[in-house]
């Protein structure tokens, strides 16, 4: 058995049929890749509204539990600020009771303190008071001058010219104290 191809057609009718056989099969293949770009764009275009939806529940979650707990935070802040300001106060604390236990027995009977002001920042401290006699005054004013922690007494004269009752005001400079104390 033997096939023959008989060709009828002319030579220009061969090409143009050739010409649509490849539009025809080129419009295909444009359909198909229309078709699928068209369902891409789609699967594109839910899962970006699926992935809006879950961003939206999830802010709206996190705004209440922000809500829910905002409270504790402000609290948290507060402890925290409490805990900062005991920290800063207890920094340059030292103790000054021995030192001041020491100045007062060293105050003797005829002498009467009106005022005793500690200036932490200078380092001073300032003693006002009465005498009933300018040697008990002067007594009182070595036995401070013998102490470890007085750098200098600074007293006016004239606090001197009464012999009874006398009146008197010193600035005592402090020597730096042991902040082991």
């Amino acid at each position: 058995m033997m096939i023959i191809n008989l060709n009828l057609l002319s030579p220009s009718k061969k090409t143009r049929n050739e010409h649509v056989v490849r539009f025809l099969f080129l419009k295909n293949l444009l359909e198909m890749s229309l078709l699928v770009a068209a369902l891409l764009a789609t699967c594109l275009l839910l899962s970006w509204v699926i992935l809006q939806e879950e961003f939206n529940n999830l802010s709206s979650s996190t705004m209440l539990v922000d809500r829910g707990y905002s409270s504790y935070g402000q609290e948290i802040r507060r402890i925290n600020k409490i805990n900062h300001d005991v920290t800063l106060s207890g920094k340059n604390y030292f103790a000054l009771s021995p030192q001041l236990l020491e100045l007062i027995d060293t105050v003797p009977v005829e002498i009467k303190l009106n005022s005793l002001n500690i200036d932490r920042t200078n380092n001073k401290l300032v003693i006002i008071g009465v005498a009933k006699q300018r040697e008990t005054l002067l007594v009182y004013q070595d036995r401070i001058k013998e102490l470890s922690w007085v750098a200098d007494l600074g007293s006016p004269t004239s606090q001197l010219f009464q012999k009874e009752n006398v009146d008197f005001e010193w600035t005592i400079k402090i020597k730096a104290v042991d902040k082991t104390l």
